[in-house]
């Protein structure tokens, strides 16, 4: 939901119920101006330079499927030390298969449509857009197309784990002439795909397994060489932190660390953490949604509010307020929503 919701000066796009396309409201009435062609079921999607991009499902999302094993069961195969008594029944989610699409935000009229290999399994949260070009990432690669035509432009090799959980999937960054991808360890690359083409094999049961190292690797947005790579770490049932302010780039890790400015170019560490990370281990999980960032600050959800300082490196915590599970907090405003 996270992802269907977007503003943009006096206008608000959504989905207005699930299976539903891309409505424009106008800000102040919450009229609906227009509706965006071909955006019925749609899973997400950006707004930029006059066209709504959107990847869209062939279906609606349908209720998951026990598999009738137990997360203790699961739990053997992907981690190393686990709980005898934590025996959550596991289910699986079988995704829609998708396609990617650009409207005009004028008319909603269709500028193009791309529905092949490359789109239906475009991972969640995994489309970007910059300097008119979309990315996406797919179980195999990420993929540069025109934003204009939808044209492929480049692609880079970049697999995902195919049996995962449904917290977990990579986070696709695009700014200043740079594309960041951190995910988890990839350990699955293999997998029969099932009776509708669908490799991905999601899955919801307590155990995430977040702590493993995973990667960041950045890439030139114009031709797809790889300048850098990073380590990557999840948060508990979220996908891992990447965030941009100028030629600086804020990435949790191991390695250097959440609270170390990497140039976003070069990859080189700009300012070196005394620590590993700008705050010590809480003595449990982090909460269960993402950090955020303002110009300012990197907001963590280590126990509870955190507040780091990216110019003094201070860290500060409010000690009575933590966000709802999955969305976290919002920063907006001068206030914290």
């Amino acid at each position: 939901l996270a992802r269907r919701l977007v503003a943009v000066g006096d206008r608000v796009y959504v989905t207005l119920g699930y299976g539903k396309p891309v409505s424009i409201l106008d800000a102040a009435t919450g009229a609906t101006i227009r509706e965006c062609e071909k955006t019925d079921n749609a899973m997400e999607f950006v707004v930029d330079n006059g066209a709504v991009f959107a990847v869209v499902g062939d279906r609606a999302l349908s209720a998951m499927e026990d598999t009738g094993r137990m997360s203790v069961d699961e739990g053997k195969e992907f981690i190393e030390t686990w709980r005898p008594e934590a025996h959550w029944r596991v289910w699986r989610e079988k995704a829609p298969l998708k396609h990617l699409v650009a409207n005009d935000v004028e008319t909603g009229v269709l500028l193009w449509k791309k529905d092949d290999a490359d789109t239906r399994e475009i991972m969640p949260t995994a489309m970007a857009v910059s300097d008119r070009r979309v990315f996406i990432q797919n179980e195999k690669a990420i993929v540069a197309r025109g934003a204009v035509t939808g044209k492929e432009i480049w692609r880079s090799k970049r697999p995902i784990n195919l049996h995962s959980p449904g917290s977990s999937s990579p986070t696709l960054v695009a700014v200043n002439g740079v594309v960041i991808c951190a995910d988890r360890e990839v350990r699955s690359i293999e997998r029969e795909r099932d009776r509708r083409g669908r490799s991905v094999d999601w899955y919801v049961y307590p155990h995430t397994d977040h702590s493993r190292k995973g990667q960041t690797i950045a890439y030139d947005a114009a031709t797809g060489e790889r300048l850098w790579s990073a380590d990557s770490v999840e948060n508990f049932k979220a996908p891992a932190d990447v965030f941009v302010l100028g030629d600086t780039a804020y990435v949790r890790g191991y390695d250097p660390g959440l609270g170390a400015g990497i140039n976003l170019r070069t990859g080189k560490v700009k300012k070196p953490l005394t620590r590993k990370s700008p705050i010590p281990d809480p003595g449990s999980h982090w909460r269960c949604y993402r950090n955020k960032a303002t110009e300012k600050y990197l907001i963590l959800c280590r126990r509870w509010t955190e507040f780091y300082d990216l110019e003094t490196r201070v860290q500060t915590s409010v000690n009575f307020v933590r966000g709802s599970c999955q969305y976290g907090q919002m920063p907006c405003n001068g206030l914290l929503y």
